[in-house]
């Protein structure tokens, strides 16, 4: 175990000549757990795995990154309480054991597609409403965000799994985080937001805890309303609307804004 240990820490302190430090895949993959929980600030292979066993789970731990936090915290108690399960502050053995049941690779190979890098990409986006909603689309910002989305992983571990690699051309290979492997889903019959803990769940017919998502649920400048609804459709590339009544701060527009996002991309 010691020697796992080790290898962590030499896979995240190599760092390369030019660009990020470096982390060795295969360290992801033989990442076991000890009762020691990972350092603080730094990507941990164990976390890492821990993330995309969540991700896979329907357990959504937000961005990959490798790294503690309180959406992996949130996503660790949910699927605790789903599967029975005794919770701690964070890891337990547990629930590592239970995760690891998905024997699957953690990380997988992918080759870049020439509608990767096509784009179109919106290298400058504004930072004021005001001026957003002169633009025509509001899309990633180059082909590295694009495929840090598509995997649900942070731009920095993405570089850090593939330094010194460019992200730029046509059947170039990457690592990436193996979460498109699943695509089954079981059916849902409610959904539950959280105001308070800022996250949503979905329960199967049984009543039994599905999936488990973070989300941003309103705001003290516009809150979500309270109560029971019935959905009766779903946008999965909205526009965004914006009511100047909303008053949000620093936002001085007082005419209604509509930012169309990018119609290539898709929601995973």
């Amino acid at each position: 175990m010691r020697n796992m240990h080790v290898l962590s820490f030499l896979a995240l302190s190599i760092s390369a000549a030019h660009g990020s430090p470096r982390l060795d895949p295969q360290a992801v993959e033989k990442a076991t757990f000890s009762g020691k929980l990972p350092a603080d600030g730094h990507a941990s292979p164990l976390l890492v795995k821990v993330e995309v066993l969540l991700d896979r789970a329907h357990f959504s731990p937000g961005e990959i990154d490798g790294k503690s936090g309180e959406n992996v915290t949130k996503a660790l108690a949910a699927y605790a309480d789903a599967h029975g399960l005794n919770k701690g502050a964070f890891l337990t053995n547990e629930i590592v054991s239970s995760l690891s049941a998905d024997t699957r690779p953690i990380l997988s190979q992918y080759v870049l597609t020439e509608q990767d890098l096509k784009g179109p990409f919106t290298k400058h986006i504004p930072a004021k409403l005001e001026e957003m909603k002169r633009m025509k689309t509001v899309g990633y910002r180059d082909v590295k965000e694009a495929i840090a989305e598509k995997f649900h992983v942070s731009e920095r571990l993405l570089a850090m799994l593939n330094p010194r690699t460019s992200i730029n051309r046509v059947g170039q290979q990457i690592t990436v985080p193996n979460i498109l492997v699943d695509e089954s889903k079981a059916p849902v019959t409610r959904i539950e937001v959280d105001k308070d803990r800022q996250t949503v769940k979905a329960y199967g017919p049984s009543g039994d805890l599905v999936a488990f998502y973070p989300a941003t649920v309103g705001s003290e400048e516009k809150p979500s309303p309270v109560g029971t609804f019935k959905i009766i459709s779903i946008d999965r590339n909205p526009n965004y609307r914006y009511n100047p009544k909303y008053k949000f701060k620093g936002v001085k527009t007082k005419s209604r804004s509509l930012l169309v996002p990018d119609p290539t991309i898709q929601s995973v």
